[in-house]
Parts: C-alpha cells; sequence; structure tokens
C-alpha cells in the first residue's frame, strides 16, 4: 500500500513539474502573418486576446502564443496594446496594418433588451526579415 501511494505521489509531481515547465515560443513554430484581436475591457482592466485558430495547421502554436500572452504569471501578461506590439517584436514579429470589426452582443432579459456594441482592434504582424 505505502509503495502504491509512495509511486502515485512521484507520478503526479513529475507530471506536475513537466506540465509546469515553461514552453518557449519562437517564431520559427509559428506562421509568417499573425492575426491578433485585441477587445478592451475596461471593467476588468487590460485587453482580451484572441487567436483565430480553427482549421489551422498551426492550431497548436497559435494556441500556446495566446496562452503567453495573456498569462500573468507564466507569460507576457499583455494588459493594453503598447505590450501587445513590444511582446511580438520580442517574438520576431513585427507591425503591419490594423483594422477594427466591431460586434453588437443583444441579451434579452424579461422586461427589456439590451444591446451593447464591442470594437474590436485586430493587428496584424509579420515576421521580421
Amino acid at each position: 500500500m505505502k509503495k502504491t501511494i509512495t509511486a502515485f505521489l512521484l507520478l503526479f509531481i513529475a507530471a506536475t513539474g513537466i506540465y509546469a515547465q515553461d514552453k518557449k515560443i519562437t517564431s520559427a513554430n509559428l506562421p509568417e502573418y499573425i492575426i491578433i484581436t485585441a477587445n478592451n475591457n475596461s471593467l476588468i482592466g487590460g485587453i482580451a486576446i484572441t487567436i483565430d485558430k480553427k482549421n489551422s495547421v498551426y492550431h497548436d502554436q497559435l494556441d500556446a502564443l495566446e496562452t503567453q500572452l495573456e498569462s500573468k504569471k507564466t507569460g507576457a501578461g499583455v494588459r493594453n496594446l503598447s505590450d501587445l506590439l513590444n511582446t511580438m517584436s520580442d517574438l520576431g514579429y513585427e507591425y503591419v496594418n490594423a483594422f477594427q470589426s466591431s460586434a453588437t452582443e443583444t441579451s434579452y432579459g424579461k422586461e427589456a433588451t439590451y444591446a451593447a456594441e464591442q470594437n474590436r482592434n485586430n493587428i496584424v504582424f509579420r515576421k521580421k526579415k
């Protein structure tokens, strides 16, 4: 019984140690162009970052990049657009262009309907040459 518990604890510690290792993201693993959507969350503070990766061959790499940009503990912890530009520059990307898109979110209550428009900044980055 003690051997089983000891083995389980060692396995658990090893698994969490592997999971907690910082994965280094480099531009070599990422595509030539990346479009990052930054949505201003004024109530929480900072920005919400989204990278469209659906059906992409770079899905795992883009997911790791998104996690790194958002994580305050293990990554950059991007809080504003200046942080995003500087972090992407450090990763080997340069700013190309930006455009805005808007979406209207509608919520239906029992007595009223509420609509809120959100402006999203889509920022295009390209690998530095």
